[in-house]
């Protein structure tokens, strides 16, 4: 991730003990309760994919966003 200049940790989803059969909502809800996380960014296209209504009743905020990538050679 140095070349995005992340600094934060990251954690491969598929290391994190949950069932990985779900998918969408059912799948994130696990993952962020497990690692105590209240806030859950996603790209825009994803506004499709995951249920805002249950992400609140859950406690998570859920935010989109917009991106752009702009490659430099």
């Amino acid at each position: 991730m140095k070349y995005f200049n992340i600094k934060t940790e990251l954690i491969v989803s598929s290391c994190i003990p949950i069932d990985h059969k779900l998918k969408g909502t059912e799948k994130v809800m696990p993952i962020y309760k497990q690692k105590a996380v209240d806030l859950y960014i996603n790209p825009i296209e994803g506004i499709y994919l995951y249920n805002h209504t249950k992400f609140e009743e859950n406690g998570l905020k859920l935010q989109f966003q917009k991106c752009s990538l702009t490659l430099n050679n």
